[in-house]
Parts: structure tokens; C-alpha cells; sequence
């Protein structure tokens, strides 16, 4: 998930689910020429696939439980990202947990302009809005309030790597995280068709945890985390 939000899936003795937190960071590395707040740069340097767009199932247990898109549109020197991620988790064949959250950014001249986000988590409202201006990024949320984002500030929706070289705007409520980030080794990332790709790997602890992984041509290329059942959670890139 884009930022991180919290629901544990615990199975109880009696058979019962009970609903609390899995962590689930769907939709939060430094990479040169992406354009920072205040810098110009064009925005075909921020690392938008070939495609046009992004695809991710979403697995836990073994079993996919949702789906995370990104779509990206250019129009001009104008970028329109959108996110958007669906998760249904069932006992047997009783919905328990469902979770739906939109994003979008935009991005002109390679610089980040405008976000927002809206989150039903479990029947949990959550929203969060951006907008650059003489101040700098203004971010109002739902766990948040209103506040200023510090120069190089992004939102951790994951698909810009360059998201890590600073602070986070979570876009599920805008609070803004500053997860230690530490680089790993380049790895075989597992994809949706069975096949793996180079991919460098990344750990976010503190305020997000989990692990990010970016293939040679900077695209996201998987996640994992562990909720606090205990299971594990991957992004398989479609």
C-alpha cells in the first residue's frame, strides 16, 4: 500500500477473524537527475515505465488478496500519476477486512505540484490533500492537520525511488514519515508470470517498515512486509 496502514488478521481458537492492524505498507533510494522541490528538471527524468503503468498482486499467505495499479498520463510537461489498490480478505468464503485507496500526484515541469489521497479502510475514512505553494507543499490530512512538507519532502506512493532519499508524505491521512533507510544487495525479484528480475533492494524501519525493491531501469519492482500475524505479504509486478 501506498504509506502504511494498519490491519492485523488474527485467527482465533473459536474460528473467529479478528480485525486489527496487518501492516501493510502498499500505496513507502536515490537516484540522480529526479527532480526535488524547488530544482527544475523535465519531467520525463522521473522514472515513468515504458508501459505506461504499473501492476501488482498483492499476496499474503499464499493467496492474492488485492491488486495496486499505477497509471501515469503526459500531457505536455505535465504528469498525472494515480494509484489505486483494492484488498478483500476472506475466512473461507466470509468477507472480513476490505480496503480500497485512490491517490494521484501531479507533477509539472519535474516538479511535484499537487497530491491527494482517500482511504476507506475497513470503514475508516481517511483523506489527504497537497498543494505547492509560496510557503512550499502545504499537506492537510485526517491524521494529520495542516502543515508545511520540508524541501525534498515526496509522497510515499512507492513508484519514484527518489522517495527515499527524504521525508514521506503518507498519503493515507498525510502524516509526514521518516523511516531509516538502508540500501541492500541487487536480487531476483519474484514476478506474477513466474519469471524474476534484477531488482536492488531497500528497508524501511521506523516509522514504515518494509522492504522496497527498484529493477535497473529505477521501475518499483516488488514489496514485502510481515504483519503482525506473523505472515508475509508480497507485491508481485504483473
Amino acid at each position: 500500500m501506498s504509506g502504511c496502514t494498519r490491519l492485523k488478521i488474527q485467527s482465533e481458537p473459536s474460528g473467529r477473524i479478528e480485525r486489527r492492524g496487518l501492516l501493510a505498507c502498499l500505496g513507502a533510494v536515490c537516484v540522480s537527475g529526479l527532480a526535488r522541490p524547488g530544482q527544475a528538471a523535465p519531467t520525463l527524468g522521473l522514472p515513468v515505465p515504458d508501459r505506461g503503468g504499473l501492476a501488482f498482486r498483492i499476496v499474503r499467505g499464499g493467496s492474492e488478496i488485492g491488486k495496486h495499479t499505477v497509471t501515469f498520463r503526459q500531457d505536455g510537461n505535465t504528469l498525472r500519476v494515480d494509484v489505486a489498490v483494492e484488498i478483500l480478505v476472506k475466512f473461507g468464503p466470509i468477507p472480513v477486512y476490505r480496503y480500497v485507496h485512490n491517490a494521484s500526484e501531479t507533477w509539472r515541469g519535474g516538479l511535484l505540484v499537487a497530491a491527494d489521497g482517500k482511504t476507506n479502510d475497513d470503514g475508516k475514512a481517511r483523506s489527504m490533500n497537497a498543494q505547492a505553494g509560496p510557503e512550499g507543499l502545504v499537506v492537510e490530512g485526517t491524521l494529520s492537520g495542516r502543515y508545511v512538507a520540508p524541501p525534498g519532502t515526496l509522497v510515499a506512493n512507492h513508484w519514484n525511488r527518489e522517495e527515499l532519499s527524504g521525508p514521506m508524505i503518507n498519503p493515507q491521512g498525510g502524516k509526514l514519515l521518516r523511516p531509516t533507510v538502508t540500501p541492500g544487495p541487487e536480487e531476483a525479484v519474484l514476478l506474477a508470470s513466474g519469471n524474476r528480475v534484477p531488482a536492488s533492494r531497500f528497508n524501511l524501519s521506523g516509522d514504515a517498515r518494509l522492504d522496497l525493491w527498484y529493477d535497473r531501469a529505477n521501475a518499483w519492482a516488488a514489496t514485502r512486509f510481515n504483519p503482525e500475524d506473523g505472515s508475509e505479504v508480497m507485491y508481485e509486478r504483473i
